[in-house]
C-alpha cells in the first residue's frame, strides 16, 4: 500500500508536495518540478513561505498555515514564484496529517495552474466592460466609474466634471458612405478622446454616435480648456463635402448635482443646447 501510495503521488498530474511541521518540504513530485520550474533539490532548500509570494495573495501562507493547523484544511487561490521569477496564479488545496495525538505530522499540499483560466477570466472580464468597436470602456462600465469618482470626490473634496458627446454630422457619413466608414470615423473618434484624457480619468461609448467623458479633480478653467481641444480635434472633413464636429455638454459634481444619474441628465441636456446654439461648441448645465 506504501509503495502504490508513492506511486500514485509521483505519476500524478497534479502539482503535490508534502510539507513537514516546520514549513520545510520534504517530498515532491514530478509535477510539482514542472509546475514550479524547481527540481526537487531545489524546493527542499525552500520552505513554502519563499514559494508563495506575500505580495499578491490577499493573506500569508503563515496565516494559511495556522488555519490548518485548526481545521485540518484549507483551499484557495495563492500566487506562487517559478524558479525564473514569474508569477503563476494556481489552486492550492491543503489538507493535515495528524499522529496519533492529534498533532500535525506533515500537510498535504496539491497545486493546479490556472493561468489559462485567469488569463480567460480577464478576457471575458474586458468584453463585458468595453465597446468592442472602440475599446472604450460601455455604458455599464461608465456607471460603474462614475459611481466611483463621485464617492472619492466627496471623500476628498474636490470637482466632478461630466462630459457628454454627440457627434454633429455623423448620421450623413454613415447613410452615405456606409456603415464600415461610420465605425472607422468613431474609432478615430475615440483615439482623439483618450488623447485629450489623463489616467485617472474617463472615456466611454454611451451608444451609437454618443459619448461621455469623467474628469476627476480639475477646475473649472481647465475643463472649458479640455472641451475646446476635443472640438478642435474633432473637426474633420470627411469626403464627398461631409463634415463631422462634436457638441458637448457639461455637468459638475456637486455644484449640479451629487446623483449620477441626475448628472448624466444635466450633462445630456446642456449637450442639446450646445447643439441647438449652432453645433461645433460646448455648453455648461445652469443650475436654477
Amino acid at each position: 500500500q506504501r509503495q502504490l501510495a508513492e506511486t500514485v503521488f509521483e505519476v500524478s498530474g497534479e502539482a503535490m508536495a508534502i510539507i513537514d511541521s516546520t514549513g520545510k518540504f520534504e517530498k515532491i513530485n514530478s509535477a510539482m518540478q514542472h509546475l514550479t520550474e524547481y527540481s526537487a533539490l531545489e524546493l527542499h532548500k525552500h520552505s513554502v513561505t519563499e514559494l508563495f509570494d506575500s505580495h499578491t495573495n490577499p493573506c500569508s501562507i503563515n496565516e494559511i498555515l495556522n488555519i490548518v493547523s485548526i481545521e485540518g484544511q484549507w483551499k484557495g487561490e495563492l500566487w506562487i514564484h517559478q524558479k525564473n521569477q514569474s508569477l503563476i496564479p494556481t489552486q492550492l488545496s491543503l489538507n493535515s496529517i495528524k499522529r496519533s495525538n492529534g498533532e500535525i505530522s506533515h500537510i498535504v499540499a496539491i497545486l493546479t495552474d490556472i493561468s489559462k483560466f485567469k488569463a480567460q477570466e480577464q478576457v471575458l472580464k474586458y468584453r463585458a466592460n468595453h465597446d468592442p468597436l472602440t475599446g472604450l470602456a460601455n455604458r455599464n462600465e461608465f456607471f460603474v466609474r462614475l459611481n466611483d469618482s463621485l464617492a472619492a470626490a466627496k471623500r476628498h473634496q474636490y470637482k466632478v466634471a461630466l462630459f457628454y458627446l454627440d457627434l454633429d454630422g455623423f448620421k450623413p457619413i454613415n447613410d452615405t458612405l456606409g456603415h464600415g466608414k461610420g465605425d472607422e470615423i468613431l474609432q478615430q473618434v475615440a483615439i482623439k478622446l483618450k488623447s485629450h484624457i489623463r489616467e485617472v480619468d474617463t472615456v466611454a461609448r454611451i451608444g451609437g454616435d454618443e459619448f461621455a467623458i469623467i474628469l476627476n479633480g480639475t477646475s473649472e478653467k481647465q475643463i472649458s480648456s479640455t472641451a475646446k481641444r476635443i472640438i478642435q480635434s474633432i473637426s474633420i472633413h470627411v469626403e464627398n463635402s461631409l463634415y463631422l464636429s462634436v457638441s458637448i455638454g457639461i455637468a459638475l459634481f456637486p455644484k449640479d448635482a451629487t446623483n449620477p444619474s441626475k448628472l448624466l441628465q444635466y450633462a445630456d441636456e446642456a449637450m442639446y443646447k450646445a447643439k441647438q446654439q449652432g453645433k461645433q461648441s460646448y455648453c455648461w448645465h445652469c443650475s436654477e
